[in-house]
């Protein structure tokens, strides 16, 4: 991980943003445990993916093949959509479209 000196002279480190999505159970438990601990969210999350990048990679044995059937539905029904679609500019969807609260 890189370092950056502040105007103070403070050094910390550089993070990257990151956006996952969680189940609201899993939101509601990492709420609970940030506040039990007294840590941000955000920390115990980075403690999460430290002790998983920890763990020795395993390999999966039998990958499924994957089904050209069902590609084959799933662009099939794209099409179909495109079809539908109004004339003009395509929408551009911003980051709260996606949550079904407001943020």
């Amino acid at each position: 991980m890189t370092e950056k000196t502040t105007a103070t002279g403070a050094t910390r480190r550089k993070m990257v943003c990151k956006q996952v999505y969680l189940y609201p159970h899993q939101e509601a438990r990492l709420k609970m445990m940030a506040v039990a601990q007294r840590v941000s969210e955000a920390d115990l999350i980075r403690q999460a993916v430290d002790a998983f990048l920890g763990q020795p990679q395993t390999t999966v044995s039998n990958p499924l093949p994957p089904d050209e059937a069902a590609w084959q539905e799933v662009l099939t029904s794209f099409a179909a959509v495109r079809e539908r679609s109004l004339p003009g500019a395509p929408h551009r969807w911003v980051r709260k479209d996606y949550y079904d609260e407001q943020r």
